[in-house]
């Protein structure tokens, strides 16, 4: 995750307090996993 962050497209100004990065992510992994979960445990 840390070599993710580090290379990020960063899309905040150079004058910017903080560092604002764009991550990309797998959506439809994310949603499968989570659904999984959920009715994992509505099964229990």
């Amino acid at each position: 995750m840390r070599g993710e962050i580090e290379t990020a497209a960063c899309i905040s100004t150079p004058d910017s307090k903080i560092a604002v990065r764009v991550i990309a992510a797998d959506k439809e992994a994310m949603i499968a996993r989570h659904t999984q979960t959920t009715i994992h445990h509505a099964a229990a």
